[in-house]
């Protein structure tokens, strides 16, 4: 599934477990979140460089 393979696709670029990143349903009918099960220290300057390199 598509969703499956963003999570495995972020998980890869975050150096993470692939089973650290999952896609939930949020309150929202077609809303969905990505949970990512790592520590907030390690996983919000990963995000920051990831957004970094991806931007224009």
């Amino acid at each position: 599934r598509a969703s499956e393979a963003v999570c495995r696709a972020l998980a890869a670029s975050l150096d993470l477990p692939a089973r650290s990143v999952s896609l939930r349903s949020g309150g929202a009918s077609r809303e969905k979140l990505l949970f990512v099960a790592a520590a907030a220290e390690r996983v919000g300057p990963l995000l920051d460089a990831l957004a970094e390199r991806n931007s224009p």
